[in-house]
């Protein structure tokens, strides 16, 4: 797709290195905030994966995640988050125990929880050290779940809500999109919201790509 930005071609592995963050989606953000360039993206072909333990033939996703320090591939439900497995692959002790602990942290926040899941995002500091965030129905509420190490949850409140979905950026940034203006004119704003930590962490909006 093109960026409305300029005049220049790139590739998302040239965005990757001005950005010079983590992900992909990250980039291209951080990229088209601070270049007044137009980007054309050329995608590498994709690669067709089979799944052996789709939760149920019942199952809705409304999201997917992954990334490339943390082996594994991760899909949300509203309820519910569910680790998958390659069909070519072998089930691991650390596939279940995985899913056991993202089990225990969202069922462990009843309120949180009973409410919905909106948007998820996996984020890796380090391959050590991986945290999977997730966005309440309401647009306001943002769990952290601790996976490498082990930790406890971690509840925060995103300010300027509510929001549709977010992008971690790392664990003190964040990006994050909500729909603005009247019913018949609504036009989506990205936004950059970072941690403030007072009584407890919340994330305030810091600026926008507008």
């Amino acid at each position: 797709f093109e960026a409305l930005h300029g005049h220049n071609t790139s590739t998302f592995d040239d965005t990757l290195s001005a950005g010079a963050m983590s992900d992909h989606g990250g980039a291209l953000l951080q990229h088209l905030g601070h270049n007044q360039h137009k980007v054309t993206f050329a995608l590498s072909t994709g690669e067709l994966v089979n799944i052996q333990n789709w939760p149920t033939a019942f199952a809705r996703p409304v999201d997917l995640a992954c990334h490339r320090d943390f082996g594994a591939l991760m899909v949300l439900e509203k309820y519910a988050v569910h680790v998958l497995q390659e069909a070519n692959g072998t089930a691991t002790k650390d596939a279940h125990l995985l899913q056991d602990n993202i089990d225990r942290c969202i069922f462990g926040e009843t309120d949180f929880q009973g409410q919905g899941i909106r948007s998820f995002s996996l984020q890796c500091e380090a391959v050590e050290h991986c945290s999977l965030w997730l966005l309440a129905e309401n647009g306001h509420q943002l769990l952290r779940c601790p996976l490498s190490p082990l930790g406890p949850a971690e509840m925060m409140e995103l300010k300027g809500g509510p929001w549709r979905a977010v992008q971690i950026q790392s664990h003190q940034e964040l990006w994050a999109w909500r729909k603005m203006g009247a019913l018949d004119d609504e036009r989506d704003q990205i936004v950059l919201l970072r941690r403030a930590c007072h009584q407890q962490c919340d994330f305030l909006p810091r600026r926008d790509l507008d």
